[in-house]
C-alpha cells in the first residue's frame, strides 16, 4: 500500500518530514505555554490557505471570539477562512454531558458539511477526562478513526496537555501515526522552543529534535544548510543609520539600531560553528563596508585562511577581487605556501608588540588621511592561542588607540582560553553570542541584552544574507 503524503503546511516542516499520511492521527503534547494550540491552528490555517483544504477546530478550552482574536496576533485570519467556507469552529464544553454520541455527531456533522480534510481537537485531554470510563474513551477514538479519519480522509490532530515531561501516555499515543512533543526550555537563560518527533510511523525521520518559534505563527527552525555560491551574486548594502553603521541585515538594524560609530563589537562564537555559519551574521556588515568603498583590515580568527576570506566576499557577495586589492588588507601569522595576492600580508615577527605596531601601520596606510570610516576585524582567539595571557595587554592598549581614531572594530572570540571572554567583555561596547542547538544557528546579545534569535539563510537573496527570526 502506497501512502498518500500531505504536506503539513507548518513552515520549516518540509525540511524535517515529507508530510503526514492522508487519514492519519497525529498527537501533539506538551506542557502549558509550549505552543500546542498555535501549532494546531497553524496546521489548519496553512492547510486552507496553501492547499485549499477545509478544516475544523473542535475546542474544549475557549470560545470562538477569543480564538479568532488570539490567532489574529499570529497573522492568521480564521474569520476570512470561515467566510470562504474553509473553516468551522466548534465550542464543545456543553456537550460533555451528552456523552460520546453527542460529541461525535457534532464533530462529524461539522467536518462533513465543509468536506473537511483537517481536524483538530484541543485539548483531547479535557474530552478524555469527560468520558465515564477508559472503554468509552477508546470507543470514541475508534469511532473517530473509522468515520472522520477513515471516511472523510481527514488528518486529525489531538492536542494533549502534559503536566510531567514524558509521563501520562494513553491509548491515543500508541495508536497515533505520529507523536509530537513540544517543549519550552532555557538556553543560556533565554527562552528556547523545541519540538521532538517521538514517533513517525512509516515515515523517514530526518531529525528527531528541532528548534521552533511562535513568531508570526508556528515555525520549525531546522538544521541550517549552507547554500552553494550563487552564479551571479548581487549585494546591495543597506543604508547606515543615524550615528551608526548598518549590520548589513535590515532586521538586525531594527532590533539593535546598528553598530554605533567608534564602537568595538565582540562576537563570541561557539567553536562547533563553522566559518560560513557564523559568517551569516558577521560578514554582511563587513561586505557593506567594502561595497561602499570603505577600507577593511583583519587578522582572521583561528583556523581561517586568507582564501576563506577572499572566497566569501568574491563568491557570495560578488565583490570583485580588484576592489579587494584596493580596500582590503589581511594580516596572517602564516605560514603561506604560495605567493599570496597583494592584499595579504604575512606577520613574521612573533611578539604582540610588533603585531600591534604593524596593525597600526596598515590602518594608517589604508585610511590615507581620509575620513575614519575603516573597519578592523581581529581574531582575538588567534592571538590568544599564540601568546597566552600576555596578549591581554594588547587588547587594552589596542582599544584605547582605536577610540582615538574611530570607525568600527570587531573581535572574534572562541573559547581558547578560560579568561578570554572575561577580559574582553568589559572593554567592548557590544557583545553578541553565536551558538547552535539542534543544527539551528542562534544569536543573542549579552551587551545589550536581547532575546534569542534564529539565523536562517534568506532563500530570496542571491548574496549570503540571513533572516533574523525571534524565538517567541
Amino acid at each position: 500500500m502506497v501512502l498518500e503524503l500531505v504536506e503539513t503546511g507548518i513552515p520549516g516542516a518540509e525540511h524535517v518530514l515529507r508530510g503526514f499520511p492522508r487519514g492519519s492521527l497525529i498527537v501533539v503534547r506538551g506542557a502549558p505555554g509550549t505552543g500546542k494550540t498555535v501549532f494546531a491552528a497553524t496546521f489548519l490555517y496553512e492547510g486552507a490557505v496553501r492547499y485549499g483544504e477545509p478544516g475544523v477546530y473542535a475546542s474544549f478550552g475557549e470560545n470562538k471570539e477569543k480564538f479568532y482574536a488570539f490567532m489574529r496576533g499570529f497573522g492568521m485570519d480564521f474569520e476570512e477562512l470561515e467566510r470562504r467556507g474553509l473553516f468551522r469552529f466548534l465550542s464543545l464544553p456543553t456537550l460533555l454531558e451528552a456523552g460520546i454520541g453527542g460529541i461525535f455527531a457534532e464533530i462529524f456533522e461539522a467536518a462533513d458539511s465543509i468536506g473537511a480534510r483537517r481536524l483538530t481537537i484541543d485539548p483531547f485531554t479535557a474530552l478524555s477526562q469527560g468520558f465515564r470510563s477508559e472503554a468509552e474513551a477508546r470507543a470514541f477514538l475508534h469511532t473517530l478513526l473509522s468515520n472522520v479519519i477513515g471516511r472523510l480522509g481527514c488528518i486529525s490532530v489531538l492536542v494533549k496537555e502534559e503536566l510531567e515531561p514524558g509521563r501520562g501516555y494513553g491509548f491515543e499515543d500508541y495508536v497515533a501515526d505520529a507523536l509530537i512533543r513540544l517543549k519550552a526550555t532555557r538556553f543560556e537563560g533565554k527562552l528556547l522552543r523545541e519540538v521532538t518527533l517521538a514517533k513517525t510511523r512509516g515515515l523517514e525521520m530526518r531529525s528527531p529534535d528541532i528548534c521552533a518559534t511562535l513568531h508570526q505563527g508556528f515555525k520549525l527552525l531546522p538544521h541550517q544548510k549552507m547554500p552553494e555560491p550563487p552564479r551571479s551574486p548581487r549585494f546591495e548594502p543597506p543604508q547606515d543609520l543615524q550615528g551608526a553603521y548598518t549590520t548589513g541585515i535590515p532586521e538586525l538594524d531594527k532590533e539593535i539600531g546598528g553598530f554605533p560609530y567608534n564602537s568595538i563589537i565582540l562576537w563570541e562564537v561557539d567553536p562547533r560553528i563553522t566559518f560560513h555559519e557564523y559568517s551569516l551574521v558577521v560578514a554582511p556588515a563587513l561586505a557593506s563596508f567594502l561595497a561602499k568603498n570603505r577600507p577593511y583590515v583583519l587578522l582572521p580568527s583561528i583556523g581561517i585562511t586568507w582564501r576563506d576570506i577572499r572566497d566569501l566576499y568574491v563568491k557570495y557577495y560578488g565583490i570583485p577581487e580588484s576592489r579587494l586589492n584596493e580596500l582590503l588588507k589581511i594580516l596572517t601569522m602564516g605560514p603561506i605556501e604560495v605567493e599570496p595576492p597583494p592584499y595579504v600580508r604575512l606577520l613574521r615577527e612573533q611578539s604582540w608588540q610588533w603585531i600591534f605596531e604593524e596593525f597600526k601601520s596598515v590602518e594608517h596606510s589604508l585610511a590615507g588621511g581620509g575620513p575614519p570610516h575603516i573597519v578592523r576585524l581581529l581574531g582575538a582567539d588567534t592571538l590568544t592561542a599564540a601568546f597566552g595571557e600576555e596578549i591581554f595587554k594588547f587588547f587594552q592598549i589596542w582599544a584605547n588607540c582605536f577610540k582615538e581614531t574611530g570607525g568600527l572594530a570587531m573581535w572574534i572570540a572562541k573559547s581558547v582560553h578560560p579568561r578570554l571572554l572575561r577580559v574582553l567583555s568589559p572593554i567592548v561596547d557590544m557583545h553578541f553570542k553565536i551558538a547552535k542547538k539542534h543544527g539551528c544557528i542562534l544569536l543573542y546579545g549579552k551587551k545589550p541584552e536581547t532575546p534569542l534569535y534564529a539565523i536562517q539563510q534568506d532563500p530570496e537573496k542571491s548574496a549570503l544574507l540571513p533572516k533574523i527570526i525571534p524565538i517567541a
